[in-house]
């Protein structure tokens, strides 16, 4: 089978995360699995790049600059009549709304398109060009329950249109640290016995990190020692290095930027803090609960239904509502100060069981082979 894995972009993300595993892992079951960015892949973008080629993936680009440069996305169609895959599967909007347009037009018989988001932000045209395009597909697959019904009640489609396949981590590779919690916090300058708060993603409006700063700020009156740890880059950056020190933490929040030992810092975490304003899934939560880190998540979209909120025994991890720096930092604390072994091991297991990302590659590939057949 011939599948291309079509996305807007290669940075940092989750639905990013999800083509490099899916490109690398199905690759050498499948036949041939390659990778097309809308956007240009130099710079910044490299990373992904790299690990897909170390792979042996092919990675291609239509060059663009900016994400409505249609003349030039239209060399899309050249390169699916030469490539003629039997499956487009296409990520985020962008890539999906080319990917339906311009497959339909080159004959593509099978487009599918992942909504890796609930998306929040005011945008009535992209849910409209959805609906309008969503024929041109062949099925529509949701990231979580809650982005299913998110995505059928803003674009008006019917539920049957959509199927739910969630997002995996390497379960595995979060258990085992490579370095010791001691050796990891050394190098941040840590001391062994601090508590420590840390979060791990896109530094973006969405995620909701100045609230987490905000937090801090109250939970250093309670827990004088307490340090937080935020890895990840993105456009809030700056700000959020300035509202640390607007706040008086300055000296005890530490702002990383990008890593690619996540792991080892999740293990020198006490508590893993997602302070997520809206949420597709939360590949970073299903991280921590596979490390055996305690969670608090905001309680938004599906990252309840990743922490198993209506299942028996309730969720594997502490929900609070978004944008509450108050409320999110007296769960911080009863989490430092009460931490729920039965909770943990719980929050492991629904990883291991539920989000491994061997699950999440079998699931597409008995969509691919019910597509293509």
């Amino acid at each position: 089978m011939n599948v291309l894995q079509l996305i807007t972009g290669l940075g940092q993300g989750g639905a990013e995360q999800v083509v490099v595993d899916l490109a690398t892992r199905l690759g050498p079951r499948l036949g041939r699995v390659s990778v097309c960015s809308v956007l240009d892949v130099s710079g910044e973008q490299g990373s992904k790049v790299a690990r897909l080629k170390d792979a042996g993936v092919e990675v291609m680009s239509l060059g663009l600059t900016r994400k409505w440069q249609l003349r030039r996305a239209m060399a899309l169609e050249p390169l699916l009549r030469d490539l003629r895959p039997d499956v487009l599967h296409c990520h985020l909007f962008h890539a999906g709304l080319l990917g339906r347009w311009i497959g339909h037009r080159a004959g593509i018989q099978n487009i599918i398109s992942t909504v890796h988001i609930a998306e929040r932000r005011w945008r009535p045209w992209r849910f409209w060009l959805e609906r309008k395009t969503d024929r041109l597909g062949t099925v529509t697959v949701c990231v979580s329950n809650a982005v299913l019904e998110f995505q059928s009640g803003r674009t008006g489609l019917p539920r049957d249109r959509f199927v739910v396949i969630p997002d995996g981590v390497d379960a595995g590779r979060f258990t085992q640290p490579s370095r010791s919690r001691e050796e990891v916090r050394a190098e941040l300058g840590i001391p062994p016995d601090a508590p420590v708060i840390g979060g791990i993603g896109r530094l973006d409006p969405q995620k909701g990190y100045r609230h987490l700063v905000r937090a801090f700020a109250r939970l250093m009156e309670r827990v004088p020692h307490a340090e937080l740890v935020i890895a990840g880059d993105g456009p809030e950056r700056t700000m959020l290095e300035a509202l640390a020190r607007r706040t008086g933490c300055a000296g005890r929040a530490h702002f990383l930027g990008r890593r690619n030992d996540v792991p080892d810092l999740l293990h020198a975490f006490d508590v893993f803090a997602m302070p997520s304003i809206y949420e597709g899934f939360g590949l970073a939560l299903v991280e921590a609960m596979a490390a055996g880190v305690p969670a608090v998540a905001s309680a938004v979209d599906s990252l309840p239904e990743v922490l198993g909120a209506n299942e028996p025994g309730g969720p594997a991890g502490r929900l609070v509502p978004p944008a509450d720096p108050a409320k999110l930092a007296e769960a911080i604390c009863g989490a430092l100060e009460n931490p729920s072994p039965d909770q943990v091991e719980r929050a492991r297991t629904r990883a291991r069981e539920r989000f491994d990302v061997g699950i999440m590659v079998e699931k597409y590939a008995e969509l691919y082979a019910r597509c293509a057949s």
